[in-house]
């Protein structure tokens, strides 16, 4: 079982998801910014019944295999700013993770999804010992292709999912 963790960055502060995390989970599900490039209403939840649902299986996942979407934070204020995690993935046939960012629409374009990510990344490579990170996106999602660009991805191929084109790309442990 992982037990939970703080990841410092300058600006952030990055964790998992607790069950008391109702308040923060509702803002971003009813943020504009969190949803795009997503199929509509798959992070929607009406109320904080499935708030608490969905932060369970956070939890869960998170003590299992310790990956998932965590929580980011602004150290400054404690503001609730996106997620930017770990998910599993089955690519090309295997289990892999794919390197997730959501960020509430108010933080776009001010480099928290790059700072969170470096960091996750650390956490993935240097605590998990994971092989190589992938990372997913529609190709209209120019931040995306952005953040995997700067980080060092490499172009893996394009793949079907969710409906929609979506291009992958793949980062070694260094």
């Amino acid at each position: 079982m992982h037990k939970p963790f703080e990841i410092l960055s300058e600006r952030l502060l990055i964790r998992p998801w607790r069950i008391d995390d109702v308040k923060p989970y509702m803002q971003i599900a009813e943020d504009l910014g969190y949803h795009q490039f997503s199929p509509p209403g798959l992070f929607y939840v009406r109320d904080e019944s499935e708030a608490l649902t969905r932060l369970q299986a956070a939890v869960e996942l998170f003590q299992k295999d310790g990956i998932g979407k965590f929580a980011v934070f602004l150290r400054e204020t404690g503001e609730i700013v996106g997620t930017c995690g770990l998910d599993p993935w089955m690519i090309h046939g295997k289990p892999e993770v794919e390197l997730s960012n959501r960020y509430r629409m108010k933080f776009w374009y001010q480099g928290f999804a790059l700072e969170a990510s470096r960091k996750v990344l650390e956490y993935g490579f240097n605590v998990l010992k994971y092989p190589q990170i992938y990372g997913c996106f529609v190709a209209q999602n120019r931040g995306s292709k952005g953040i995997v660009d700067k980080l060092g991805f490499t172009f893996d191929c394009q793949l079907e999912h969710a409906g929609a084109v979506h291009e992958l790309y793949r980062l070694k442990r260094p």
